[in-house]
């Protein structure tokens, strides 16, 4: 492939060469080090997303946790209002892969569609997207996602995960009964 401003390449001499390896490895450390960083601002800013078509209600809560959702449910000026909203979900984008402080017991207990019968006919639809083994552990009762809120997405809602999809595709395909 010929270079796109052939004439801004010019040759490298043999003394220099070694040089070209460093510069990379520097580069790559250098963006990954500005990843980690952005990664620990950004963590915890996402918008909680409530969307309604019909009479359905999705919920994606993207990487929300506890800070978010704390003001949500209890400080933000319409906190009631809020909730009595989210009460209706019927689908559940599971927050931050399953995590600790991702899905607060307010929420998941105020879910309307919960149902113990798994032939309900609007019953909570829930999905979580994650790898077992990535972070945390179960002796530190902090592992992703956890098996306490697996437990419950499982016995209370239509649950789905990637992480027993039998494809290679790093999505799962969920339907969504539209009401």
């Amino acid at each position: 492939m010929a270079p796109l401003f052939p004439d801004a390449v010019v040759p490298i001499s043999q003394e220099a060469k070694w040089l070209i390896p460093r510069i990379d490895r520097a580069y790559a450390g250098g963006m990954l080090s500005l990843v980690r960083v952005m990664d620990g601002v950004l963590n915890n800013t996402s918008v909680i997303l409530l969307m309604q078509i019909g009479h359905t209600k999705l919920l994606f809560p993207g990487d929300a946790q506890i800070e978010n959702w704390s003001y949500a449910l209890f400080d933000a000026p319409n906190h009631a209002e809020i909730l009595e909203n989210l009460t209706e979900t019927n689908f559940y984008k599971v927050g931050h892969h399953g995590s600790l402080n991702a899905t607060p017991k307010t929420l998941w207990n105020h879910f309307l569609h919960k149902a113990d019968d798994d032939s309900a006919r609007d019953r909570l639809i829930s999905v979580v997207s994650t790898l077992a083994g990535k972070h945390g552990s179960s002796e530190d009762h902090t592992e992703v996602p956890r098996a306490a809120l697996v437990k419950e997405l499982t016995a209370h809602s239509n649950f789905t995960t990637t992480q027993s999809s039998s494809s290679r595709k790093p999505w799962v395909d969920v339907e969504i009964p539209i009401r």
